[in-house]
């Protein structure tokens, strides 16, 4: 007769060790698909939110200031100019799109550092100032220099003397409501100026600042920025030291911000507006001061 033989104690480690590595795999590889589905969706969430601002700017003439205090609506001051120029997306004016990103952590939104200055020189309604992007209603003078030949407006006199074959006017043109940018606002995004405007590095530059090489941008003039700090955006929010140095720039509060490649040590995640970009969708309502 034969016998009948069970497992060996040896043989059922092996198995339960085998066993364990087949769920590890699984495991880690249901992990890392989740996290890639999370990366997706904040990707998407940001397209959103640059495509809300836009809606916002297209139909009140310009765009809403940082969250500083994180109830969901722009801080301003009385005067009108922004209460800061860094803060978290106001999602309560651009209707609720933009709440938390993929990881449960609110959007870094970043603007043109001169929106927060009411000074003559950074007055936000001023036409050839390009924190006007940022002005509500308000009545202001912009001087302006007129060609008398083509009747074309310019910032100052020396442009438009630059441009112009016959003679130029300076003009007072009165405006009280926006939008007070125009076809003539900076910047224009091939100069070296950056007039309160925000810079995005590439990954070819060591570090991000005003001497960064405009070949190692990613981004230049810009308006507007918009951040996920990706899983770590936690700990990003409540220490911007406890990121990595490349991430450190997208928190530090400058206008300078890193690109990169995801990896183990850099996963912020970065939207822009261009002024190119809102030129082109306003071009309706930018010839008010003509």
């Amino acid at each position: 007769m034969l016998k009948h033989r069970g497992f060996s104690l040896i043989e059922v480690m092996i198995a339960l060790v085998l066993i364990g590595l087949v769920i590890q795999t699984a495991s880690s590889g249901i992990s890392q698909y989740r996290t890639t589905s999370l990366y997706q969706s904040t990707e998407l969430h940001l397209a959103q939110i640059k495509q809300a601002l836009l809606s916002h700017l297209s139909i009140h003439g310009y765009l809403p200031c940082p969250d500083i205090n994180q109830n969901g609506y722009e801080n301003r001051h009385a005067n009108g100019q922004c209460s800061s120029h860094q803060g978290a997306l106001p999602y309560l004016e651009l209707g609720g799109v933009g709440y938390l990103d993929s990881f449960g952590q609110r959007f870094f939104y970043a603007i043109n550092t001169h929106a927060t200055s009411n000074t003559s020189a950074n007055n936000q309604r001023l036409t050839c100032r390009s924190a006007s992007l940022f002005a509500r209603h308000g009545s202001i003078s912009n001087l302006l220099s007129q060609c008398n030949q083509d009747q074309r407006m310019h910032c100052t006199e020396t442009q438009c003397l630059h441009h112009c074959s016959g003679s130029c006017v300076n003009i007072n043109i009165e405006r009280n409501q926006p939008p007070y940018f125009s076809r003539i606002t900076p910047p224009l995004g091939t100069s070296s100026a950056l007039n309160g405007a925000l810079r995005v590095c590439n990954t070819e530059a060591t570090n991000c600042s005003n001497t960064t090489p405009l070949s190692h941008l990613a981004g230049n003039q810009l308006p507007a920025v918009i951040i996920s700090y990706g899983k770590n955006g936690r700990e990003t929010w409540q220490n911007c030291s406890n990121a990595n140095p490349r991430e450190q720039t997208n928190c530090n509060g400058d206008r300078y911000f890193q690109l990169d490649g995801h990896d183990d040590a850099f996963d912020d995640m970065l939207v822009w507006l261009t002024i190119h970009e809102i030129k082109t969708l306003s071009h309706l309502q930018l010839d008010w001061y003509q």
